[in-house]
């Protein structure tokens, strides 16, 4: 604990600079973790779909959502929610809950609608979730 604080006292500007990006760093990561769509697993998802009218986003192509949807999701493939995103705006009062595949396509979009001012979850692990948890698709 001395050589500690004697290193201290010798070397003053070398530990300000140390505490200095340490309190960056975690400024960094705070806003980072902020600005991410928090994450619902598909039984949280399926609580917002009937208490709060949550809307489900299928943002995979339209042959996987024919193959097997989310009953009420809206197909919005990524390519298009990223050049028009209007029949996004009205459900401005609703959760919005994205699903892809597998999860990894959601974070981009939800960084999207959140710039939006849209409430936006995203359905940890995707529509792969989903099934996993036995859920039911509906197929068009």
């Amino acid at each position: 604990m001395q050589d500690v604080s004697l290193f201290i006292q010798h070397h003053p500007v070398l530990c300000f600079a140390l505490l200095f990006v340490a309190l960056i760093a975690a400024i960094v990561e705070y806003i980072r973790l902020r600005r991410q769509a928090s994450g619902v697993t598909p039984t949280t998802a399926v609580v917002l779909m009937n208490r709060e009218n949550a809307v489900i986003i299928d943002l995979r192509s339209k042959e996987a959502w024919q193959a097997g949807h989310i009953t009420g999701a809206l197909s919005v493939p990524l390519p298009d929610l990223q050049q028009n995103d209007k029949k996004i705006d009205k459900f401005r009062t609703h959760p919005v809950i994205l699903a892809c595949a597998a999860g990894n396509e959601s974070r981009q979009a939800a960084a999207l609608l959140q710039n939006k001012g849209l409430d936006v979850r995203v359905l940890t692990g995707g529509m792969q979730a989903w099934q996993n948890a036995g859920l039911p698709l509906t197929r068009s």
